[in-house]
């Protein structure tokens, strides 16, 4: 018996059949309708325009007409009055405009188009002999229609008509002419029933609007493009019809008919404008109604057609489905499976061999899940890991301990090649624990180096591997990983963000595993390992970076001495443990004098040796100084305990001892000069820095004097009366503008270009001459004048912002604000108040001290808060010489810190002070700030800070603090940037 051979009909061909007869009828009966109706609908909407442009057109000829008959009315009268009496025509023409208020104007024109006679005043030599209804009357025995014009007599837009007059030899005498009002015939086209968005327009020949409806009053006069109108292409059937594209790209439909007078057509038109959309619109939503109409019944034949596909497609189909369900209860065999020469036939045998693949797929499924698994667990432990060896070995030990893996190993790239395996765990009694003494692994090409590890640090990709590869760079591979069982091996690598570093090496005793969906889970593992070592070693750069920061606030760099927040904090601790009021306390201050010689014969590396040798002597002398500080280039601060007052003479002579012995450098002997001055605590002040001021003035004295020291001499009651003085004349110095900024600018080291400045007030007094800040500011912040000075300040930044900004340049203004600002919310409505007057927000910047925020640190951070939402950002001055608490600073809502010059005066010469400076940049640049360095004073210094990672410098090498317009000037000189020179290398301090 012969099996019947079916004709392979594809199911898609089958269906598509089905469609196409479903919908081919609908979609012809569309193409038909929508054309039918499209030229019905537009024919019917022309012929409505045609028949409105007919009616209105009547209504307009009327008007003209009208006025024509009127024209020779008043020339009938004309010829009653005597020949040569211009004012009694001019009489008649007023009486005839007082008649008929439609016209703005009547009179007669002589031939040489000078005006006889005029209802409205005029001048004799008047010329009317341009005006086209003239010059048609004058040509011809009928009456001549103008164009659009403003008349020169009534000063309106009017269309004026003329009537040539002739004596009894029929020459002519003159024109009669009526200036028709535009309003006449704009009542003829008002309130025509217009579709939506059409007009109605009455046109002269040469394109002028003479009255529209709608939007009369500004059309009148404009130009209509009346000739490209006309020869556009014709709008279907009607000959006075056409279809034209507007400039802004609509189109639009225009029906037009001249105007009868009577005996002929005028040059003036009727245009009937009707926007194209008005007519195809409802054609395409009758479109779309057609087409939804023949879309549900498609929908419909479909659904029949579903149905009586039943025997075709669901038969067959429920025999898959069956044997489908079996196969997936776990039953596989030889099943009735379709065999038609069709999809279904085709089904059937890709069902029978998915079947077979099912098992494979299934040991696939394990392997992929137990690497899920070992991912999930190091997810969780990369979230506690601590330090980066146990971090490291805890991931091996899940590998093996939760993937069910034989070994697996960690190993890190060394510049010289080799790969230092830092972790590994293996299954006990497992041969594999002698990797690392039995294999030398390298990363680089050589024999070693081109195994399979190495193979995969260099390409950056995964590599599976099995231990009876050929290859000879396997041999040390082969009988390790034969001995222990190993089947199969896995090298992942560990990428950090400079590149592949190390990797991941993961041994199977299984000979199916690894496959790709595996190998893509444990990639994941080996990223996370990778994301976990990044991130242990940038919290470790940051403990070692805030440990330095904490240093140099600490201590000098270069002489190790204290900075000056650790001297203050030695002057308050010893203030708090005073028990006896005898006690007292020498402030010193020792300056070596003419350092700057020394630091050029010698130089930088020199100049320090010498400043730590000096440092160190008095740091031991005898009895020992409660605190040694270095105050900034060559000047040391110090603190002794004294009985008495008199026994200071004793403390120089320790110090005389320690200083005078010369200090060897460069093979060479050098003395080092002294100048010291010394005041005491509390006779000559209680506050450190008054008592550092005073030591520091009666060093000056003795500078002067040519003594080695002195001492401050001055009383409280001489003080007292000079602060005094300098608060009431700061008072008047505010209304007498005795006060100025300066402006010294901030360079971006990336670009070199002015990215700001800095306000600095002076005090021009006119009996004491410059006035130093450090003498007046601190006495405003111990008074409430420093609001009435910090508002001045403001605006005055504002004026001279607007100056600026006159000039072209555009830069932020940075304003110091003190501590005291932050106790009241004054300073919020102060900035508010600024920032709210032209040119708005965006160009002010509050720079404050560390120690500012510090003094109530809750309050601050929330006036600081509102500071920024204002829109001024916040940058902390003098980082690195006062409190610098880091854990604060994540708090506050700043957006720069200014690096202190005590931090970076040194960076140039000494290693330690750039590692200093270059830790606070990396700190910041992980909050998120931006990096400012002050004090900058040479060109090696402005080179250095740069590769350092600071964003920005300021100090006297760019520019010293300036007047504005000098600052303007040193601006356009520079053209916005600042280049060092190539040979600038000398100190500009």
């Amino acid at each position: 018996m012969s099996v019947a051979r079916h004709r392979f009909v594809s199911l898609r061909t089958q269906l598509l059949g089905l469609l196409l007869l479903a919908v081919l009828p609908g979609l012809a009966a569309l193409v038909v309708l929508s054309h039918l109706n499209r030229e019905s609908n537009r024919d019917t909407a022309i012929r409505e325009g045609e028949h409105l442009a007919e009616m209105v057109g009547w209504g307009q000829s009327q008007a003209l007409r009208t006025a024509l008959d009127e024209l020779h009315h008043l020339a009938d009268l004309y010829r009653l009055v005597p020949t040569g009496e211009p004012e009694a025509c001019n009489r008649l023409m007023r009486q005839f405009i007082n008649q008929h208020p439609s016209y703005l104007n009547a009179g007669l024109i002589a031939p040489n188009g000078r005006i006889v006679c005029s209802a409205l005043p005029f001048k004799p030599d008047t010329d009317l002999s341009d005006r086209s209804y003239f010059r048609q009357a004058m040509a011809g025995d009928g009456p001549g229609v103008g164009e659009y014009q403003v008349g020169r007599l009534t000063g309106q837009p009017s269309l004026n008509i003329g009537l040539p007059i002739r004596n009894l030899r029929k020459l002519s005498t003159g024109v009669l002419y009526l200036a028709v009002s535009l309003d006449w015939f704009a009542q003829a086209v008002r309130n025509p029933a217009l579709p939506a968005g059409a007009y109605v327009a009455m046109i002269d020949q040469s394109g002028h609007i003479l009255t529209r409806y709608p939007q009369a009053a500004s059309a009148i006069g404009t130009r209509f493009p009346l000739h490209a109108v006309f020869s556009a292409p014709k709008a279907d059937s009607v000959d006075n019809a056409t279809e034209y594209r507007i400039a802004r790209g609509e189109r639009w439909i225009y029906i037009h008919n001249p105007l009868s007078i009577g005996q002929g057509q005028s040059p003036i038109y009727t245009i009937v404008a009707i926007p194209a959309q008005q007519i195809d619109g409802p054609i395409d939503r009758q479109f779309q109604l057609t087409l939804a109409i023949v879309l549900a019944s498609s929908l419909l034949v479909l659904l029949l057609a579903w149905f009586g596909a039943r025997r075709m497609v669901l038969k067959p189909l429920q025999r898959l489905t069956q044997a489908a369900t079996l196969i997936g209860r776990g039953q596989h065999g030889d099943f009735d499976w379709p065999d038609n020469r069709n999809e279904f036939g085709t089904l059937g045998r890709a069902f029978r061999q998915m079947d077979q693949e099912l098992a494979a797929r299934d040991t696939e499924i394990k392997h992929a899940q137990r690497a899920l698994k070992t991912l999930g667990e190091a997810n969780r432990s990369l979230i506690k890991a601590v330090d980066e060896t146990s971090f490291l070995q805890r991931m091996c030990e899940i590998a093996v301990a939760e993937g069910g893996y034989i070994a697996a190993w960690i190993g890190l790239a060394r510049s010289d090649g080799a790969i230092e395996l830092v972790a590994g765990h293996t299954q006990p009694g497992t041969e594999i624990d002698q990797l690392p003494t039995r294999i030398a692994l390298r990363w680089d090409d050589t024999l070693h180096g081109r195994g399979p590890v190495g193979q995969t640090i260099r390409s950056g990709r995964p590599r599976v591997f099995r231990p009876d590869e050929d290859d000879p760079a396997f041999a040390a591979w082969r009988a390790l990983l034969g001995e222990a069982g190993v089947r199969l091996s896995v090298a992942l690598p560990l990428i950090l963000q400079e590149g592949v570093a190390g990797v991941l090496i993961i041994h199977n005793r299984e000979p199916h595993a690894f496959q790709p969906r595996e190998v893509g889970t444990l990639s994941e593992l080996a990223a996370d390992i990778g994301f976990g070592i990044t991130g242990l070693r940038l919290k470790q750069r940051h403990r070692e970076a805030r440990r330095a920061i904490r240093e140099a606030s600490r201590y000098d760099p270069v002489t190790g001495t204290l900075s000056r927040s650790s001297f203050y904090r030695r002057f308050s601790q010893w203030v708090r443990r005073r028990h006896k009021q005898e006690q007292l306390l020498a402030v010193v201050i020792v300056n070596v004098c003419q350092f700057g010689a020394v630091n050029v014969a010698f130089g930088y590396e020199q100049g320090d040796h010498i400043l730590a040798e000096i440092g160190m002597r008095l740091q031991s002398l005898e009895p020992e100084p409660l605190a040694v500080g270095r105050w900034g280039g060559a000047e040391f601060a110090l603190l002794i305990e004294v009985a008495q007052q008199h026994a200071l003479d004793d403390i120089v002579e320790h110090l005389s001892r320690a200083l005078d012995p010369p200090v060897t450098t460069a093979q060479i002997e050098l003395k080092a000069e002294t100048c010291i001055g010394l005041s005491v605590y509390p006779a000559h002040g209680e506050q450190v820095g008054q008592l550092l001021t005073r030591a520091r003035a009666a060093m000056e004295r003795a500078r002067g004097l040519g003594t080695r020291y002195a001492v401050h001499e001055g009383s409280p009651e001489r003080e007292a009366t000079r602060h005094l003085q300098i608060l009431t004349h700061l008072r008047t110095a505010l209304d007498d503008d005795q006060l100025s900024l300066h402006y010294q600018p901030k360079i971006d080291l990336a670009s070199g270009r002015v990215s700001g400045v800095e306000a600095l007030m002076r005090w021009q007094h006119p009996e004491w001459g410059n006035v130093r800040p450090d003498e007046f500011i601190p006495l405003t912040e111990q008074t409430r004048l420093i609001q009435p000075l910090t508002e001045w300040t403001l605006q005055q930044a504002l004026r001279d912002r607007r100056f600026m900004l006159q000039r072209g340049i555009d830069v932020p203004i940075a304003v110091n604000l003190s501590s005291g600002l932050l106790r009241s919310r004054e300073i919020v409505r102060m900035v508010a108040q600024v920032l709210s007057e032209p040119p708005g927000n965006g160009w002010l910047q509050l720079e404050l001290t560390e120690t500012a925020m510090m003094e109530d640190p809750e309050r601050s951070l929330q006036i600081l808060r509102e500071l920024v939402e204002l829109g001024a950002p916040i940058h902390v001055d003098d980082f690195g010489a006062g409190y610098s608490s880091l854990g604060y600073l994540q708090r506050l809502p700043v957006d720069t810190i200014k690096i202190d010059r005590v931090l970076i005066q040194h960076v140039d010469r000494d290693a330690r002070s750039a590692a200093l400076t270059g830790a606070a940049a990396e700190f910041a640049h992980v909050l998120g700030l931006k990096v400012i360095a002050e004090g900058v004073e040479t060109a090696t210094l402005y080179r250095q800070l740069a590769d350092l990672g600071c964003d920005a410098v300021q100090g006297y090498f760019i520019a010293r603090p300036m007047p504005r317009t000098d600052f303007i000037d040193w601006f356009e000189r520079q053209g916005g940037r600042f280049a060092p020179p190539a040979d600038a290398d000398t100190d500009t301090g």
